[in-house]
């Protein structure tokens, strides 16, 4: 069982480590996929 302060520390860590991978993906989605699927040098 985990003490106060060990949640807190396991749910902080395990929220700034999902947050970090979450915007490292979205970052790697919008510069690179995103713009080759667009199509945007075919639009007028």
């Amino acid at each position: 069982m985990l003490s106060k302060k060990q949640a807190r520390a396991f749910f902080l860590g395990g929220t700034v480590l999902f947050s970090i991978i979450f915007l490292g993906l979205s970052y790697e989605s919008v510069s690179t996929s995103i713009p080759s699927k667009t199509n945007a040098d075919q639009i007028t």
